[in-house]
């Protein structure tokens, strides 16, 4: 009796695991259109505040989309993303992400 609860134990483990697996993977193409998005976004509101000068929002804004127009490339093979394309965009938005943070953080700022 002992024995076959251990097994079911293990069983739902298993189960519950392989499920957690399932979720994330689906969730990680929304992570990375939703990162994508704040990114956008800090780069709209670092203008619009002048943090960000127009030709430093512009270079950020350009830097973006090729990296959005990249994601898309990956996406178009109908397979969705790998895990080592997921992995390249991942530091690929994270280098952005600390352009973005070191432009809004320079002496520049927008002439008022």
């Amino acid at each position: 009796m002992n024995m076959q609860r251990t097994w079911m134990r293990r069983l739902m483990a298993v189960v519950a695991g392989a499920g957690l697996v399932a979720v994330m993977g689906l969730a990680a193409p929304q992570n990375v259109k939703k990162r994508e998005k704040r990114q956008k976004d800090r780069i709209e509101k670092g203008v619009q505040e002048g943090s960000l000068t127009k030709k430093e929002g512009a270079k950020l804004a350009v830097q973006e989309k090729v990296l959005h127009e990249k994601i898309q490339q990956d996406r178009a093979d109908g397979k969705g993303l790998t895990k080592a394309e997921r992995a390249k965009i991942k530091k690929r938005q994270d280098n952005l992400s600390e352009k973005i943070y070191e432009q809004k953080r320079d002496a520049q700022t927008q002439k008022k």
